[in-house]
Order: structure tokens, then C-alpha cells, then sequence
């Protein structure tokens, strides 16, 4: 402007810590790697807590009925059972299949959802997380199963869930069931306020150089 006026800061250190705030905001992997590292952290801690804030659908009383019924079958095909001596001793084997198969957490029967979230794209803007595993998308966002043929390939038979629990098949046709929602890819404000403190701190770190 002609009727303005400038000011130009030579300072060493004024010139210094603006250069290194500017490469600091051109370069915003870092942040986002962080950010993505406290996103997968509190997913993680939804699993543990069963849904957060509110808690997931617990089974139904036919599920769990179907898990003890696996859990038995399960324990009947073992060394261990069909050495057993006396009907107490397989009693007893058939009950603790039962208590350790029932007392998995929602979602966590074989561990695989929870250990496949993992970091994926990590840009200068955005981070990704997420599971490529087949069935994640729908325990996150609930739906319908349409109806299907599956058959038993490494295992005896298969555990086949169906609208009133679960069946033993070699091969069945699966009608179609509902899948309820179970949302674990959900951030909590704490997160939120995290995430918003590393974002500060790194623009910091940056302008102090």
C-alpha cells in the first residue's frame, strides 16, 4: 500500500523460528502418525471396556446357549477328555471349555478384530485406521447377512450362527440374520482433547526450532 509502511525483522532468531514453524506446517506426517497411534490406543480400549461410551449388545441367551454346546464339543475331541478315567474328570474339562469360551469379551472370541486395527495411510493432511478383515465393517456398523453356503474345511465342523443361535454343519445353508451394531472405531472427547494438545505441541516444537 502506498500510504502503509513495513517493517522488516533481520533478526536471526525471529527468521529462524518462522523457517522452522513453516517446514514444521508443510510436514504434518509426524503429527498425523501420532495422532493415528492414540486413535488405534483408544479403539483398543473399546474393546476392553465392551463399547464406550455406551456398551455394545450383550449376546443373546441362544448364543451363549450355542457357545457351551461348541465349547463341549470342543472338549470331547481332545486327548486329554477321551483319556479321562471318570465322568468327573470329563465333566469337569467340558466346564472349563465352557467358562473359557463364554468368558471371551464381545467381539474378542478369537482376538483377530481387535489385533488387525492397525495405522493405515498416513498423509501430510489425514491418517487412516481401520481392518481389512471381512467382517469388521458390519460388527461396526450392524446389518444383515444374506443368505449363504459354507462348508467345513480344516475343522470337523463348523459353528454356523443363525437367527435363533448357532448350529454344527459340515456344510449348511445360513438364512439371513442381523448383525447388531457394535461400534468400536469411536473416538472419546479425552481423545479429541489429545489429540488437540499433540497438535499444539508439535507447532511449538516447530516455531521453537
Amino acid at each position: 500500500m502506498s500510504d502503509g509502511f513495513q517493517i522488516i525483522v533481520d533478526d536471526k532468531r525471529v527468521v529462524e523460528a518462522l523457517a522452522s514453524l513453516r517446514e514444521h506446517t508443510q510436514n504434518l506426517r509426524p503429527l498425523m502418525g501420532g495422532i493415528g497411534t492414540v486413535m488405534i490406543r483408544s479403539v483398543h480400549q473399546n474393546f476392553e471396556a465392551q463399547g464406550r461410551p455406551s456398551r455394545w449388545k450383550p449376546r443373546s441367551v441362544k448364543t451363549m446357549m450355542s457357545y457351551e454346546e461348541h465349547a463341549v464339543q470342543q472338549a470331547r475331541r481332545t486327548k486329554k477328555h477321551q483319556n479321562a478315567k471318570t465322568p468327573a474328570t470329563k465333566a469337569k474339562l467340558e466346564s472349563q471349555a465352557v467358562t473359557k469360551m463364554c468368558g471371551n469379551l464381545i467381539l474378542q472370541r478369537s482376538g483377530a478384530l481387535k489385533q488387525k486395527i492397525i495405522l493405515g495411510e498416513v498423509t501430510n493432511h489425514s491418517v487412516e485406521i481401520g481392518s481389512s478383515l471381512p467382517y469388521a465393517r458390519i460388527h461396526q456398523l450392524g446389518g444383515t447377512i444374506g443368505a449363504h453356503t459354507v462348508r467345513a474345511r480344516r475343522k470337523r465342523a463348523l459353528l454356523i450362527p443363525t437367527q435363533n443361535g448357532y448350529i454344527f454343519r459340515k456344510e449348511a445353508h445360513i438364512p439371513q440374520i442381523k448383525i447388531p451394531a457394535r461400534p468400536y472405531l469411536v473416538l472419546q472427547q479425552h481423545d479429541l482433547d489429545v489429540i488437540a494438545a499433540m497438535a499444539v505441541d508439535y507447532l511449538e516444537r516447530g516455531a521453537i526450532g
